[in-house]
Protein backbone atom coordinates (compact mmCIF):
# COMPACT_ATOMS: atom_id res chain seq x y z
CA UNK A 1 0.00 0.00 0.00
CA UNK A 2 2.86 2.42 0.90
CA UNK A 3 4.37 1.68 -2.28
CA UNK A 4 1.22 2.66 -4.27
CA UNK A 5 0.61 5.51 -2.61
CA UNK A 6 4.75 6.90 -3.49
CA UNK A 7 4.15 5.44 -6.98
CA UNK A 8 1.13 7.78 -7.39
CA UNK A 9 2.51 11.00 -5.62
CA UNK A 10 5.50 10.50 -7.93
CA UNK A 11 3.33 9.92 -10.79
CA UNK A 12 1.38 13.43 -10.06
CA UNK A 13 4.43 15.25 -9.53
CA UNK A 14 6.00 14.29 -13.15
CA UNK A 15 2.31 15.11 -14.76
CA UNK A 16 3.01 18.82 -12.99
CA UNK A 17 6.50 18.72 -14.05
CA UNK A 18 5.24 17.87 -17.92
CA UNK A 19 2.24 20.29 -17.51
CA UNK A 20 5.02 23.10 -16.60
CA UNK A 21 7.21 22.95 -18.83
CA UNK A 22 4.24 23.11 -21.40
CA UNK A 23 3.32 26.45 -19.42
CA UNK A 24 6.80 27.74 -19.49
CA UNK A 25 7.38 26.83 -23.96
CA UNK A 26 3.72 28.61 -24.63
CA UNK A 27 4.87 31.69 -22.72
CA UNK A 28 8.28 31.49 -24.42
CA UNK A 29 6.93 32.07 -27.93
CA UNK A 30 6.52 35.80 -26.92
CA UNK A 31 10.13 36.96 -26.46
CA UNK A 32 11.44 39.75 -23.92
CA UNK A 33 12.19 42.28 -26.66
CA UNK A 34 9.04 42.07 -28.48
CA UNK A 35 7.90 45.14 -26.38
CA UNK A 36 10.23 47.70 -24.86
CA UNK A 37 8.36 47.69 -21.74
CA UNK A 38 10.25 50.77 -20.19
CA UNK A 39 8.47 52.85 -22.18
CA UNK A 40 5.57 54.21 -20.79
CA UNK A 41 3.72 54.56 -23.70
CA UNK A 42 4.25 50.79 -24.80
CA UNK A 43 2.68 50.09 -21.32
CA UNK A 44 -0.27 52.32 -21.32
CA UNK A 45 -1.20 51.01 -24.61
CA UNK A 46 -1.40 47.45 -23.91
CA UNK A 47 -2.43 47.86 -20.30
CA UNK A 48 -5.74 49.52 -21.90
CA UNK A 49 -5.62 47.08 -25.44
CA UNK A 50 -5.36 44.12 -24.05
CA UNK A 51 -7.38 44.39 -20.85
CA UNK A 52 -9.68 47.23 -20.74
CA UNK A 53 -10.30 46.80 -24.75
CA UNK A 54 -13.95 49.11 -24.97
CA UNK A 55 -17.03 47.82 -25.75
CA UNK A 56 -18.40 49.41 -29.00
CA UNK A 57 -21.82 51.64 -28.81
CA UNK A 58 -24.03 51.51 -31.42
CA UNK A 59 -25.36 54.69 -32.55
CA UNK A 60 -26.99 54.04 -35.73
CA UNK A 61 -28.22 51.81 -38.46
CA UNK A 62 -29.50 52.84 -41.85
CA UNK A 63 -30.67 50.85 -44.53
CA UNK A 64 -29.42 51.89 -47.64
CA UNK A 65 -30.88 49.63 -50.33
CA UNK A 66 -31.98 46.18 -51.11
CA UNK A 67 -30.80 44.03 -54.73
CA UNK A 68 -31.74 40.50 -55.84
CA UNK A 69 -27.56 39.79 -54.80
CA UNK A 70 -27.52 42.45 -50.88
CA UNK A 71 -29.09 43.77 -49.16
CA UNK A 72 -26.94 47.58 -47.86
CA UNK A 73 -26.63 48.57 -44.66
CA UNK A 74 -24.29 51.19 -42.88
CA UNK A 75 -23.56 51.08 -39.28
CA UNK A 76 -22.47 53.59 -37.18
CA UNK A 77 -20.82 52.90 -34.16
CA UNK A 78 -18.63 54.58 -30.94
CA UNK A 79 -15.15 53.34 -30.34
CA UNK A 80 -13.27 55.17 -27.06
CA UNK A 81 -9.35 54.85 -27.22
CA UNK A 82 -7.17 57.56 -26.25
CA UNK A 83 -9.70 59.69 -29.17
CA UNK A 84 -13.47 58.89 -28.76
CA UNK A 85 -14.04 58.17 -32.31
CA UNK A 86 -16.75 57.41 -34.64
CA UNK A 87 -16.52 54.40 -37.13
CA UNK A 88 -19.00 53.76 -40.30
CA UNK A 89 -19.49 50.39 -41.79
CA UNK A 90 -20.92 49.55 -45.38
CA UNK A 91 -22.98 46.60 -44.62
CA UNK A 92 -23.58 43.92 -47.63
CA UNK A 93 -25.44 40.76 -46.59
CA UNK A 94 -25.43 38.22 -49.35
CA UNK A 95 -28.49 36.52 -50.42
CA UNK A 96 -27.07 33.70 -51.92
CA UNK A 97 -26.17 30.64 -50.23
CA UNK A 98 -28.56 28.41 -48.27
CA UNK A 99 -27.49 28.51 -44.48
CA UNK A 100 -28.23 31.54 -42.32
CA UNK A 101 -25.09 32.13 -41.11
CA UNK A 102 -22.35 32.52 -43.91
CA UNK A 103 -18.55 33.72 -44.15
CA UNK A 104 -17.22 37.37 -43.43
CA UNK A 105 -14.88 39.40 -45.54
CA UNK A 106 -14.09 42.25 -43.67
CA UNK A 107 -12.96 44.93 -46.16
CA UNK A 108 -10.51 47.65 -46.03
CA UNK A 109 -9.69 50.29 -48.74
CA UNK A 110 -6.79 52.04 -49.00
CA UNK A 111 -5.99 55.69 -47.18
CA UNK A 112 -8.21 57.81 -49.55
CA UNK A 113 -11.50 55.92 -48.70
CA UNK A 114 -13.79 53.26 -50.26
CA UNK A 115 -13.59 54.08 -53.85
CA UNK A 116 -16.17 52.15 -56.68
CA UNK A 117 -13.30 49.20 -56.99
CA UNK A 118 -13.67 48.41 -53.42
CA UNK A 119 -17.82 48.39 -53.86
CA UNK A 120 -17.19 45.94 -56.81
CA UNK A 121 -14.76 43.51 -55.35
CA UNK A 122 -17.54 43.16 -52.55
CA UNK A 123 -20.41 42.51 -54.71
CA UNK A 124 -17.81 39.58 -56.51
CA UNK A 125 -17.62 37.98 -52.89
CA UNK A 126 -21.66 38.51 -51.93
CA UNK A 127 -22.36 36.33 -55.73
CA UNK A 128 -19.55 33.80 -53.91
CA UNK A 129 -22.16 33.45 -50.58
CA UNK A 130 -19.95 35.87 -48.75
CA UNK A 131 -20.93 38.80 -46.40
CA UNK A 132 -18.89 41.69 -46.52
CA UNK A 133 -18.50 44.48 -44.43
CA UNK A 134 -16.84 47.70 -45.89
CA UNK A 135 -14.63 49.74 -43.07
CA UNK A 136 -12.81 52.74 -43.87
CA UNK A 137 -10.61 54.45 -41.17
CA UNK A 138 -7.52 56.66 -41.56
CA UNK A 139 -6.45 59.25 -38.49
CA UNK A 140 -5.85 62.39 -40.07
CA UNK A 141 -3.63 63.17 -36.99
CA UNK A 142 -1.04 61.60 -38.47
CA UNK A 143 0.02 64.71 -39.44
CA UNK A 144 0.84 66.27 -35.76
CA UNK A 145 4.39 64.73 -35.01
CA UNK A 146 6.74 61.43 -35.25
CA UNK A 147 5.98 60.38 -31.52
CA UNK A 148 1.97 60.50 -32.80
CA UNK A 149 2.99 57.94 -35.63
CA UNK A 150 3.05 55.09 -33.83
CA UNK A 151 0.16 55.55 -31.34
CA UNK A 152 -2.13 56.64 -34.03
CA UNK A 153 -1.31 53.22 -35.99
CA UNK A 154 -2.28 51.26 -32.75
CA UNK A 155 -5.27 53.36 -32.34
CA UNK A 156 -5.94 52.35 -36.08
CA UNK A 157 -5.65 48.51 -35.22
CA UNK A 158 -7.87 49.09 -32.30
CA UNK A 159 -10.58 50.50 -34.57
CA UNK A 160 -10.28 47.40 -36.63
CA UNK A 161 -10.89 44.84 -33.22
CA UNK A 162 -13.89 46.86 -32.04
CA UNK A 163 -15.09 46.85 -36.05
CA UNK A 164 -15.55 42.68 -35.45
CA UNK A 165 -16.48 43.10 -31.99
CA UNK A 166 -19.13 45.33 -32.92
CA UNK A 167 -20.31 42.93 -36.26
CA UNK A 168 -20.16 39.67 -34.07
CA UNK A 169 -20.86 40.92 -31.08
CA UNK A 170 -23.23 44.10 -30.82
CA UNK A 171 -24.87 44.88 -34.29
CA UNK A 172 -28.27 43.71 -33.95
CA UNK A 173 -28.37 42.32 -37.75
CA UNK A 174 -25.08 41.69 -38.58
CA UNK A 175 -24.26 39.23 -35.32
CA UNK A 176 -27.04 36.88 -36.64
CA UNK A 177 -26.36 36.01 -39.74
CA UNK A 178 -22.15 36.21 -39.85
CA UNK A 179 -20.78 32.36 -39.23
CA UNK A 180 -17.62 33.68 -36.56
CA UNK A 181 -15.67 30.58 -37.59
CA UNK A 182 -14.91 32.03 -40.89
CA UNK A 183 -13.69 35.51 -40.93
CA UNK A 184 -11.08 37.32 -43.66
CA UNK A 185 -9.54 39.99 -44.35
CA UNK A 186 -9.61 41.86 -47.50
CA UNK A 187 -7.22 44.75 -47.55
CA UNK A 188 -5.30 47.02 -50.64
CA UNK A 189 -2.83 49.84 -50.16
CA UNK A 190 -3.02 51.37 -46.50
CA UNK A 191 -6.24 48.73 -46.09
CA UNK A 192 -3.51 45.81 -46.69
CA UNK A 193 -1.21 47.83 -43.74
CA UNK A 194 -4.26 47.75 -41.24
CA UNK A 195 -5.11 44.08 -42.07
CA UNK A 196 -1.58 43.00 -41.92
CA UNK A 197 -1.41 44.25 -38.49
CA UNK A 198 -4.31 43.09 -37.36
CA UNK A 199 -4.03 39.60 -38.93
CA UNK A 200 -1.19 39.58 -36.46
CA UNK A 201 -2.83 39.91 -33.54
CA UNK A 202 -6.26 38.75 -33.78
CA UNK A 203 -6.93 35.25 -33.48
CA UNK A 204 -10.26 35.40 -35.10
CA UNK A 205 -9.29 35.55 -38.61
CA UNK A 206 -8.66 33.29 -40.41
CA UNK A 207 -7.41 34.35 -43.68
CA UNK A 208 -6.18 37.22 -45.36
CA UNK A 209 -5.83 38.89 -48.92
CA UNK A 210 -3.04 41.45 -48.83
CA UNK A 211 -2.75 43.66 -51.52
CA UNK A 212 -0.01 46.00 -52.51
CA UNK A 213 0.61 46.01 -48.60
CA UNK A 214 3.71 47.06 -47.35
CA UNK A 215 6.38 46.76 -44.15
CA UNK A 216 7.99 48.44 -41.81
CA UNK A 217 5.93 51.67 -41.54
CA UNK A 218 9.12 53.50 -41.48
CA UNK A 219 10.43 52.95 -44.59
CA UNK A 220 6.63 53.32 -46.46
CA UNK A 221 6.69 57.15 -44.61
CA UNK A 222 10.28 57.73 -45.63
CA UNK A 223 10.39 56.72 -49.69
CA UNK A 224 7.06 56.81 -50.27
CA UNK A 225 5.82 59.56 -53.41
CA UNK A 226 2.13 59.66 -52.59
CA UNK A 227 1.24 63.75 -52.26
CA UNK A 228 -0.17 63.50 -48.91
CA UNK A 229 2.64 61.66 -47.30
CA UNK A 230 4.97 63.44 -48.88
CA UNK A 231 3.36 66.74 -46.83
CA UNK A 232 3.01 64.41 -43.37
CA UNK A 233 6.92 63.70 -44.01
CA UNK A 234 7.80 67.28 -45.00
CA UNK A 235 5.77 68.59 -42.23
CA UNK A 236 7.68 66.37 -39.60
CA UNK A 237 11.17 67.09 -40.85
CA UNK A 238 10.16 70.89 -40.38
CA UNK A 239 9.07 71.09 -37.41
CA UNK A 240 11.13 68.67 -35.64
CA UNK A 241 14.49 70.19 -37.25
CA UNK A 242 15.10 66.73 -39.24
CA UNK A 243 18.12 67.24 -41.70
CA UNK A 244 17.83 63.92 -43.66
CA UNK A 245 15.54 60.99 -45.01
CA UNK A 246 17.58 58.40 -43.25
CA UNK A 247 17.59 60.70 -39.69
CA UNK A 248 13.63 60.40 -40.51
CA UNK A 249 13.56 56.58 -40.98
CA UNK A 250 15.67 55.68 -37.92
CA UNK A 251 13.55 58.26 -35.87
CA UNK A 252 10.25 56.73 -36.84
CA UNK A 253 11.48 52.95 -35.99
CA UNK A 254 13.03 53.98 -32.75
CA UNK A 255 8.88 55.43 -31.98
CA UNK A 256 7.76 51.84 -32.90
CA UNK A 257 5.74 50.39 -30.19
CA UNK A 258 6.77 46.68 -30.67
CA UNK A 259 7.88 44.36 -33.46
CA UNK A 260 4.69 43.02 -35.35
CA UNK A 261 7.17 40.74 -37.18
CA UNK A 262 7.54 38.93 -34.03
CA UNK A 263 4.07 38.45 -34.12
CA UNK A 264 3.49 37.57 -37.87
CA UNK A 265 6.10 34.68 -37.21
CA UNK A 266 2.96 33.07 -35.44
CA UNK A 267 0.96 32.84 -37.86
CA UNK A 268 1.10 30.38 -39.90
CA UNK A 269 1.98 31.52 -44.18
CA UNK A 270 -0.83 29.44 -44.83
CA UNK A 271 -3.10 32.41 -43.82
CA UNK A 272 -1.87 35.16 -46.28
CA UNK A 273 -2.27 35.27 -50.22
CA UNK A 274 -0.44 38.64 -51.07
CA UNK A 275 -0.61 40.48 -54.72
CA UNK A 276 2.28 42.55 -54.99
CA UNK A 277 3.43 45.20 -57.40
CA UNK A 278 6.27 44.93 -59.73
CA UNK A 279 6.82 49.17 -59.70
CA UNK A 280 5.44 51.37 -57.24
CA UNK A 281 6.68 53.98 -55.81
CA UNK A 282 3.37 55.01 -53.24
CA UNK A 283 3.98 51.89 -51.12
CA UNK A 284 7.39 50.95 -52.88
CA UNK A 285 8.13 47.74 -53.95
CA UNK A 286 11.06 47.00 -51.72
CA UNK A 287 8.37 47.52 -48.81
CA UNK A 288 6.07 45.11 -50.49
CA UNK A 289 8.93 42.38 -51.01
CA UNK A 290 9.56 42.73 -46.82
CA UNK A 291 6.15 42.42 -45.88
CA UNK A 292 6.21 39.49 -47.58
CA UNK A 293 9.63 37.82 -46.52
CA UNK A 294 8.31 38.86 -43.02
CA UNK A 295 5.06 37.07 -43.31
CA UNK A 296 6.95 33.85 -43.74
CA UNK A 297 6.43 34.02 -47.84
CA UNK A 298 3.17 33.14 -48.55
CA UNK A 299 1.55 32.66 -51.78
CA UNK A 300 1.71 35.63 -53.73
CA UNK A 301 1.29 36.63 -57.64
CA UNK A 302 3.34 39.56 -58.63
CA UNK A 303 1.78 41.92 -60.64
CA UNK A 304 3.66 43.70 -63.49
CA UNK A 305 1.74 46.80 -62.82
CA UNK A 306 2.22 49.63 -60.43
CA UNK A 307 0.34 50.50 -57.29
CA UNK A 308 -3.11 52.06 -59.19
CA UNK A 309 -3.71 48.97 -61.80
CA UNK A 310 -2.68 46.17 -59.72
CA UNK A 311 -5.54 46.07 -57.38
CA UNK A 312 -7.77 46.54 -60.75
CA UNK A 313 -5.73 43.88 -61.89
CA UNK A 314 -6.94 41.72 -58.97
CA UNK A 315 -10.35 42.71 -59.36
CA UNK A 316 -10.50 41.29 -62.61
CA UNK A 317 -8.61 38.25 -62.90
CA UNK A 318 -7.46 37.14 -59.15
CA UNK A 319 -10.97 38.03 -57.19
CA UNK A 320 -11.93 34.69 -57.78
CA UNK A 321 -8.52 32.61 -56.50
CA UNK A 322 -8.84 34.49 -53.23
CA UNK A 323 -12.54 33.83 -52.58
CA UNK A 324 -10.94 30.18 -53.01
CA UNK A 325 -8.50 30.62 -50.86
CA UNK A 326 -10.64 31.49 -48.33
CA UNK A 327 -12.52 29.12 -48.78
CA UNK A 328 -9.76 26.68 -48.45
CA UNK A 329 -8.62 27.90 -45.54
CA UNK A 330 -12.00 27.98 -43.52
CA UNK A 331 -11.88 24.09 -44.31
CA UNK A 332 -8.46 23.44 -43.80
CA UNK A 333 -8.94 25.44 -40.15
CA UNK A 334 -9.33 22.65 -37.51
CA UNK A 335 -12.35 22.84 -35.53
CA UNK A 336 -11.44 24.90 -32.20
CA UNK A 337 -13.85 26.74 -29.81
CA UNK A 338 -12.97 29.89 -29.74
CA UNK A 339 -15.54 30.73 -27.55
CA UNK A 340 -13.59 28.76 -24.71
CA UNK A 341 -10.85 30.91 -25.85
CA UNK A 342 -12.45 34.03 -24.64
CA UNK A 343 -11.94 35.44 -28.40
CA UNK A 344 -15.98 35.31 -29.33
Amino acid sequence: MYNLWTFIKTLRFKSACILTFLIFSCLNTVKADDFDYNDPRVRNFWYEFLTRRSIPQEKQVDFVKSTPLYDKYTFKFTEHTRKTKSVSIDFYLTHIGKHRRKPLVLLYPGMTGTTILDRSIAHVFNRKGYHVAVSHYFDTSLVGSTNDLSLNMLDTLRVGFSTLDYLIKIGKISKQVIDQTQIALFGTSFGAIRAAYQLALDQRIRASALIVGGFPLADIMTDSEIPYIEEIRHHHMEHEEIATLEEYRRILKQQALFKIEEFWKRRDNHDVFMVTAAKDSWVPTHTQEQMWQALGKPFRIRSKWGHVRTPICTRTKHIGKIARFFQQQFRNTKACHLSKLGLI
